[in-house]
């Protein structure tokens, strides 16, 4: 069994479908946007409802899309699958030898491979294939958003606090492994990041209990830090990426079509009233993760926004109290 300061990990989360610990901690809370739903914790302002002289007019909702497979990012489904593979690789050559709480991966099968439903069913109104001109998939529009440069400020944020949070995670797994598989920072990474897919696949996971609350309060913290890097105000060019559905509120608040297309508006759509409605009392649009953190961010909602010198990154363990990110 895997003890950690005095006591059993695997009996501090009581039985394998708990996600709960003895003092009521809940890891599914920790998982960053791998999470499952949850309501949002109140800012502590009580709520009085609409005053007696006004009414709603308008309702806008941007929402991300469900739970889904792992992507193919090096720091997502690119490493979990590696990690997979080097499993499978490791059983067959006798290099695994794996005992205590990781005597699972003896016959551990990853199935985490989906494939896209999106085409079966005609939901999508935009299309997302990476050429197009889309306002919900920013990313598509902006090219250079995946250069090295400009990933930089995520990568190294999140890469520094991983290395530093997992350190001791790391010696204390390699004890149940045969040392020729070489256990290293980035498995690690990929066990913790396989146990929210799988409970969101298959209702459990094995790798979930293998982490103290700590461990996942770091692991939340690295998911936050990458994303504070990527699209908000960790990276110079974080706000740019979304500024477009901004753009597209501000219209349909001043009930205005959008006639020139910049940044990542799409004048075509935005100028048709089909593809483009004005003066409806509910607007709902569906988006991803990454793009709702640059659309707050392009907001200027300063109440997630860090120091002058960002979120700290190189600790050992997530900020306490946390940060508003």
């Amino acid at each position: 069994l895997s003890y950690v300061d005095g006591f059993d990990i695997t009996r501090h989360w009581g039985n394998k479908s708990s996600y709960h610990s003895a003092n009521d901690f809940d890891m599914t809370r920790h998982w960053g946007h791998l999470s499952p739903y949850h309501p949002a914790d109140s800012f502590g302002i009580q709520d009085i409802g609409i005053p007696s002289n006004c009414e709603v007019s308008q309702v806008h909702i941007l929402h991300r899309h469900g739970q889904r497979f792992p992507t193919t990012a090096f720091n997502d489904g690119g490493n979990t699958q590696r990690f997979a593979y080097k499993v499978g690789n490791a059983s067959i050559q006798r290099k695994l030898s794996a005992t205590g709480p990781l005597a699972f991966l003896n016959k551990y099968q990853y199935k985490l491979d989906g494939g896209s439903s999106s085409t079966s069913y005609d939901l999508l109104v935009i299309p997302e294939d990476g050429t197009e001109n889309n306002t919900l998939v920013a990313h598509d529009s902006c090219r250079n958003s995946d250069d090295d440069i400009i990933r930089c400020f995520e990568d190294t944020t999140q890469g520094v606090f991983t290395n530093n949070y997992l350190k001791t995670v790391l010696a204390r797994l390699s004890n149940y492994l045969d040392p020729k598989f070489n256990l290293t920072i980035m498995d690690v990474y990929a066990m913790q990041t396989i146990c929210p897919y799988e409970v969101a696949y298959q209702g459990s996971s094995d790798f979930c209990r293998l982490f103290t609350e700590q461990e996942w309060i770091d692991f939340d913290y690295a998911l936050s830090l990458r994303f504070y890097g990527n699209r908000s105000f960790g990276n110079p060019t974080g706000r740019v990426h979304d500024i477009g559905y901004v753009q597209e509120l501000l219209a349909r608040l001043q009930n205005q079509y959008i006639y020139v297309g910049n940044i990542s508006v799409n004048s075509t759509l935005d100028n048709n009233p089909t593809t483009f409605p004005l003066g409806q009392p509910f607007y709902l649009d569906m988006t991803h993760d990454n793009i709702m953190v640059g659309v707050l961010s392009a907001l200027g909602l300063n109440y997630f926004k860090g120091s002058p010198t960002g979120l700290p990154y190189n600790i050992t363990h997530a900020p306490n109290p946390p940060e508003n990110f």
